[in-house]
């Protein structure tokens, strides 16, 4: 009798760390799930603030928080900024970021950044802008094409002036 009960605890015994095992398995399995479905329910939000931006006639703007390498990676593995309009909230000179920035070749970029960042980027053919602050919303900015197309034009008559002007004193001298 007694080896028989023994046996029986020994059973049992097994069976409650069998079940352990299975409910830690599931409650993995449950958490690894609740997080899927949060990442696709940030994402259904965020494509459906894109549509709303779009059609309000707007432009949406991608924000990057700061103008750092990582944060210039993050954005555009979070939301693709290639041939996108970008604007850099916080600047801070750094030339990788200027380089980084370059190579992936946003469309357009919003932000005040130095001189020679515009310079860079303009030598590849992007659109820099200054001046001009977007409407945030949770994911996205948003402005009207019409205010960054009258921007645009202001800054190029600038640039062409300017690029005028140093004509004419190289041909004076």
């Amino acid at each position: 009798k007694k080896n028989e009960d023994s046996r029986k605890e020994v059973l049992k015994g097994k069976e409650i760390r069998t079940r352990d095992i299975l409910i830690r398995q599931l409650k993995f399995e449950l958490s690894k799930q609740k997080s899927f479905k949060e990442a696709y329910e940030e994402e259904l939000k965020r494509q459906q603030e894109l549509e709303d931006i779009e059609n309000e006639k707007l432009i949406p703007i991608i924000i990057i928080s700061n103008f750092d390498k990582e944060a210039i990676i993050n954005t555009h593995r979070q939301f693709d900024i290639k041939d996108k309009v970008v604007w850099v909230k916080n600047f801070s000179l750094s030339k990788i970021a200027s380089k980084v920035l370059r190579s992936i070749k946003p469309k357009v970029v919003i932000g005040e950044l130095d001189d020679e960042t515009k310079e860079v980027l303009r030598d590849a053919g992007i659109i820099v802008v200054d001046n001009l602050t977007p409407e945030i919303r949770r994911y996205y900015a948003a402005i009207s094409p019409e205010k960054i197309e009258n921007t645009v034009k202001k800054i190029e008559k600038k640039n062409f002036l300017n690029w005028l002007e140093d004509y004419r004193k190289r041909q004076v001298t």
